[in-house]
């Protein structure tokens, strides 16, 4: 009994289940005091890690682990690279990513975490964000740990948790920071997690209000929840609006993504979707206003450029929307929605018609990102009829099926599309035998 129970503690370090087993057996086995001494001082160190406040605990629902999280690392990857002021997010995430991805990168993980805890060594000198970076230094650690853990540097890693300050000890903007970066990743891994990270955000705001993350993270999340509750088509609330807005005024309007995301929300409650053809010009231009501020000072940031191209081409900027998307495809090739965006520039666009180009860009946009973009792949078939009038559209649906056999309400599209396409060709072939008949006098 007493060689199963040190055999447990060796195991110990990475499984708590061992460690309980070997706690039941204390009272009721022979066993060297040592022995119990050393059992038990494991277990209150295995409980450190289990308290610790960092991805490793958190565990946001994923789904399909392993899409889901290449996923999340693509997303992460073209964030850290060019949106400013993302890094103090993302970084601990992407550390976490690429200890789950197999095959697993643990050494890549600490050189990453590494990095983040520099990040944060420079924050505490910062008079904005002085106070926050205790709380977002307590989670690259805590990540840090478990890394050494998993990596079989179990010194290393008791001398990283005795660096950690409890959470309760910390003060409130730094207590508010670790919410914020829970937040953000629930809000990175999917719809499940919604609701979790909105609450979270909501509790970071209430001790840190000046906090512009905190507030952009409400408005963004605020808006995925009422589309998925609500229908794409519903019109942004006053509050989404609020929150962007305030997160520009926090950083003096000088961060591209708050304003662009600002003035998304103001075009989309300008311009109703629903069929009313209701439009409120002034919003409108209120609207084209912060999508030129914001191409002016982020034409690097991919997701600038996207949502400003989508915003101009629809408000009568074909030629800017055009260059935002061009640039955007420049910097990330593999960006499914500005192909599918410039395609459809140039099949609706007024100046820039050219049903030929769409149908590249959409070809380029059903394949482009991880998923096949089913929209781009519904553009593509209207767009090559377009060019050619003898494209068979009801076999380019039917090839469709094998893509989204599993996708209920995709399959119900496209069968709806299939019987639209023949219903017309009934008509023309009822249309065609009118014409052959003889005229009655």
């Amino acid at each position: 009994m007493q060689q199963l129970l040190v055999t447990c503690l060796q195991l110990a370090i990475l499984e708590l289940f061992f460690l309980r087993l070997a706690a039941e057996q204390l009272f009721t086995t022979d066993i060297e005091t040592k022995t119990v001494v050393v059992i038990v001082q494991a277990s209150e160190n295995l409980m450190d890690f289990s308290d610790l406040q960092c991805h490793f605990t958190w565990q946001p629902e994923i789904g399909d682990e392993e899409k889901g999280l290449n996923k999340v690392k693509d997303h992460l990857t073209k964030t850290i690279k060019y949106e400013r002021d993302m890094d103090i997010l993302c970084l601990p995430l992407f550390a976490y990513v690429h200890c789950k991805i197999e095959p697993r990168q643990y050494d890549e993980a600490l050189v990453i975490v590494n990095d983040y805890l520099s990040k944060c060594e420079k924050l505490k000198s910062q008079e904005r964000n002085g106070d926050s970076a205790s709380g977002y230094e307590t989670v690259g650690l805590s990540n840090k740990a478990f890394i050494l853990k998993e990596l079989g540097k179990t010194d290393e890693a008791q001398q990283v948790l005795k660096q950690i300050t409890k959470v309760e000890d910390l003060n409130e903007k730094a207590q508010a920071a670790i919410y914020g970066v829970q937040a953000f990743a629930l809000s990175i891994f999917g719809p499940k997690n919604y609701q979790k990270g909105l609450d979270l955000y909501t509790k970071a705001k209430k001790l840190d209000k000046n906090n512009y993350m905190f507030h952009f993270g409400t408005g963004f999340l605020s808006g995925r929840i009422r589309r998925i509750e609500e229908g794409t088509h519903t019109q942004p609330t006053e509050m989404e609006e609020g929150m962007f807005r305030i997160a520009c005024e926090l950083t003096d309007w000088k961060l591209p993504v708050p304003i662009v995301f600002l003035a998304d929300i103001i075009f989309a409650r300008g311009r109703d979707f629903t069929g009313s053809n209701y439009e409120d010009t002034q919003a409108l231009d209120e609207a084209k206003h912060f999508y030129k501020m914001a191409y002016k000072i982020g034409s690097d940031s991919p997701t600038v450029l996207k949502i400003s191209g989508k915003g101009f081409s629809i408000l009568d900027e074909e030629e800017l929307g055009e260059e935002c998307l061009l640039k955007a495809i420049k910097l990330d090739p593999y960006s499914s929605q500005a192909h599918h965006r410039l395609g459809q520039i140039y099949e609706f666009g007024k100046n820039k018609r050219n049903f030929l180009l769409a149908a590249k860009q959409y070809e380029k946009a059903v394949t482009a990102g991880r998923r096949r973009n089913f929209f781009a792949e519904c553009d593509l078939c209207r767009a090559r009829k377009k060019v050619d009038v003898t494209y068979n559209i009801i076999m380019h649906y039917d090839n469709m099926k094998k893509h989204y056999e599993f996708d209920e309400k995709r399959m119900e599209i496209i069968n709806s599309k299939i019987k639209e396409a023949k219903d017309y060709q009934e008509n023309k072939r009822k249309q065609a035998q009118q014409k052959k008949l003889p005229r009655r006098y």
